[in-house]
């Protein structure tokens, strides 16, 4: 493939090689110019600055110019050089007057020329020429053609502009550590391209990738465009690494595409050559001088008569830049490192501190910061560190911000910008979002754009309740949102505190609003003392009025919340009937609409258990708290209350749940259920393992549910269910009685009698069964036990009678 060189000057600028004096003096490194602006020659104003740091000279300046190099060596080339100033006005050609020419005197390697006055407002081109033929064919073709000559450096200039920012660019490019690895170094490039700015980082970043092969290509890249005065890759520089472009690929960056631009202008601007001149684009803008480069770019320029070079001067940044100023998302002039990065608002091609020279920033009357350059020049940034205590003793909401310096000679300052340092004293929440800032849900307070940035944190302090900490939230017309996730206990009055960056917090009273309730309906029952209450957010009611009677809060519901009657007694009417309700707030009564008198709900006025006697069962035990075994079913009786029935179609249900794990319930379907005595009596039958678990003993509840009259309480059964051992035979053994059976592990102590004294149960396996050795019992013939896990529970054990051990027969 073919290098960029070859693509793009042997095919824009082919033509015969140049003679040898010219050659041979550019070749031997790079020619330095010393350029400088005095004005106001004589007076007290006397001032002088470098040419690259004026803007526009004006009428009555003098301009001095000086050369070095190697190109000047007589061992180099004998020739003699003559420089050419052409002053460029704003609007019109050049006049004779504004063509300036005559030879240099050679000093050693120096060449110096005399002080050139300026004829009128303008922007200097220089041309450089080694010889005298060179001297009048430019002298003649710039007499001819003043006003093309004037629109080509014109373009030629804003071509400087742009080597400038590439050098800036190149400049911290170049101070990114070497040493890294590749993928540190990748990284590294990116992230400054990505400060830098859009306009580079799309194109740079083709160059740049995750591969170690593009990493070579952009570091290559970057040394040719040092190299030399545009970018062209050469063959033989380009080995090992393959830094070739594609044939029609143009970059659109100014950092890359100078070249194209640049031969461009030489080859097509005016067709039949008419200007046979090498522009030079100097570099070192920023100093009091410029170097000129060609390398061997110069042997395809063609008959080239002359060098130019053209000052970065704009008639466009004559008026100095306005800046602004811009904090971060979120920062404060007091935050602990903030920064103030300081812009200018009409953004140029041309780096606008090219012309500037000590800029400062003066906040609030304080003494000036200093502001450092971001990069390429573009902006500016400035550390606030040193005016954060002065700003926390002004205590002034906003300062008053500008920017001083000098533009070119002109001293300037920029009107001041209002930036904003602490809350707005002014400031409270607006009636309607006092009126949303209750519980019940996210909850927000707008925090105005012209001071939100400066905002560290915003804390809802109640009273008698933890803080509760705004998320900050940024609005779309850049204000702030604290938004505040309220609970119910954090309801009443309290204090909000608004704390900015360094400043102490600005508080002011603010009530959290109970959540408004939302009820569902009204569940009031014939015969009841409580009624429920459905809906949501129903903390803030304080009673409940029911027909000109008054319920107070009596406990939590799934559904809702219970009230009481304040007098204690049901509720009586007849079923269907209409009840005007209203709830009782903090702020007065809000009508609930009626409450439709419901049937009774199903009343038990008995429960009972029985255990049913299975194959295998051992001896009765029994204890002062009734109990039942979980290792067999029971039977379970309901007897219904007065006013209460059965319904007799068995539309009726029985649930039941361990009392201590009430989240699982089991349901016994209606057929299970048998009704008896006029429907005022059901049974059914139950096994306590299945709902007890891996507990093995425990309390169970039980509750009817109708299917009309809706569901009973929960009501315990009588019984505690455990995990019994079984005892099949009782044998008379020395010193006491021997009990044979299975589980016997299960029991924990033995005594004698129900007080005690207790002795650890000591089980034996004997053969292939489980016994335990008990004491003798009283007359009563009883024994007492206690089983694992129930240290309350005392089993009463009755012996049925035990035979005496048969007497030895005579041996």
């Amino acid at each position: 493939m073919r290098t960029l060189q070859t693509l793009l000057i042997a095919a824009l600028l082919a033509a015969p090689a140049l003679g040898a004096p010219l050659v041979e003096a550019f070749q031997k490194g790079p020619i330095a110019m010393t350029a400088r602006v005095v004005r106001g020659k004589g007076t007290p104003e006397e001032a002088a600055l470098p040419l690259f740091r004026v803007p526009v000279l004006r009428f009555g300046d003098d301009l001095e110019l000086g050369f070095a190099g190697e190109a000047f060596d007589q061992r180099v080339t004998r020739a003699d050089w003559s420089l050419i100033v052409v002053f460029l006005p704003r609007t019109v050609a050049p006049t004779d007057q504004g063509v300036v020419d005559f030879r240099l005197k050679r000093k050693g390697e120096h060449m110096s020329a005399p002080a050139i006055p300026v004829p009128y407002d303008s922007i200097p081109m220089i041309f450089l020429i080694p010889d005298k033929n060179g001297r009048k064919k430019v002298l003649t073709d710039l007499n001819a053609h003043l006003g093309a000559f004037r629109t080509l450096c014109a373009k030629i200039s804003d071509l400087s502009g742009e080597r400038a920012t590439a050098d800036a660019f190149l400049e911290e490019l170049g101070a990114i550590d070497k040493n890294l690895s590749a993928a540190q170094y990748d990284n590294a490039v990116l992230s400054f391209l990505h400060t830098y700015g859009g306009a580079v980082s799309g194109d740079l970043q083709a160059f740049v990738g995750g591969s170690r092969t593009n990493l070579d290509k952009f570091q290559f890249l970057t040394q040719e465009f040092r190299k030399t005065n545009v970018l062209v890759p050469e063959a033989v520089t380009a080995s090992p690494v393959e830094a070739q472009v594609a044939v029609g690929t143009k970059p659109s960056s100014a950092y890359v595409s100078i070249f194209f631009d640049l031969a461009a202008i030489v080859k097509n601007l005016w067709p039949g050559h008419q200007f046979n001149y090498l522009p030079a684009l100097a570099r070192n803008f920023h100093g009091d001088g410029a170097e000129l480069y060609y390398s061997d770019w110069i042997h395809t320029t063609g008959d080239t008569r002359g060098a130019l070079l053209c000052c970065p001067g704009k008639w466009e940044d004559l008026t100095p830049p306005a800046f602004g100023l811009e904090l971060a998302p979120g920062e404060s002039m007091l935050k602990g490192q903030a920064a103030l990065k300081v812009l200018p608002k009409e953004k140029g091609r041309t780096p606008f501190a090219l012309y500037g020279q000590d800029w400062k920033l003066v906040v609030a009357g304080l003494p000036p910061l200093a502001l450092a350059s971001s990069p390429a020049n573009m902006t500016f940034v400035a550390s606030c560190a040193p005016l954060q205590e002065p700003l926390r003793k002004l205590g002034a909401p906003t300062v008053k911000v500008k920017v001083v310096g000098r533009w070119g000679f002109t001293s300037m300052a920029t009107d001041p910008v209002e930036v904003p340092v602490a809350v707005d004293p002014a400031w409270a929440p607006t009636p309607v979002e006092r009126q949303r800032f209750q519980v019940g849900g996210p909850c927000s307070l707008k925090l105005p754009a012209a001071w939100a940035g400066v905002v560290e944190k915003v804390v809802f302090r109640p009273a008698g309740a933890p803080p509760l900490t705004a998320q900050l939230k940024d609005a779309p017309d850049g204000g702030r949102e604290a938004v505040f996730q309220t609970a119910p206990a954090q309801a009443g009055a309290g204090a909000l505190e608004v704390t900015a960056f360094g400043q102490p917090a600005r508080t002011l009273p603010l009530v959290l609003l109970e959540a408004p309730p939302q009820p569902a309906g009204l569940e009031a029952r014939l015969g009841e003392v409580r009624i429920l209450l459905k809906g949501r957010h129903l903390e803030g009611v304080k009673a409940l009025e029911l027909a000109e009677r008054r319920f107070l809060p009596d406990g939590e519901a799934a559904e809702g919340r219970w009230f009481k009657a304040e007098d204690t007694k049901p509720l009586e009417g007849s079923v269907g009937r209409s009840l005007p309700a209203a709830l009782v707030l903090a702020t007065g009564k809000t009508p609930a609409g009626p409450a439709v008198l419901l049937p009774p709900r199903p009343r038990l006025a008995d429960l009972q258990t029985i255990p049913m006697e299975g194959k295998g069962t051992g001896l009765p035990m029994s204890s002062a708290l009734p109990i039942a075994p979980t290792g067999g079913p029971s039977l379970v009786t309901l007897l219904t209350a007065k006013g209460y029935r059965f319904p007799p179609d068995g539309a009726v249900h029985a649930a039941l749940r361990n009392a201590e794990d009430p989240g699982v319930v089991r349901v016994v379907p209606a057929p299970k259920i048998r009704l008896l005595g006029n429907n005022q009596k059901a049974t059914f039958v139950l096994n306590p393992a299945e709902l007890l678990g891996g507990r093995a003993a425990g309390r169970l509840e039980v509750q009817i549910q109708d299917a009309s009259a809706g569901a009973s309480d929960w009501l315990p059964l009588p019984v505690t269910f455990l995990d019994l051992p079984t005892i099949t035979a009782v044998q008379a053994a020395a010193p006491g009685l021997r009990l044979v059976g299975p589980s016997l592990d299960q029991i924990e102590a033995v005594a004698p009698t129900a007080t005690g004294p207790w002795e650890k149960a000591a089980v034996l396996i004997q053969d292939g069964r489980e016994t335990l050795t008990v004491p003798s019992p009283p007359d009563a013939g009883v024994c007492y036990l206690k089983v694992f896990g129930w240290p309350d529970r005392v089993l009463t054990l009755k012996f049925p009678p035990v035979k005496p051990p048969a007497e030895p027969g005579p041996s």
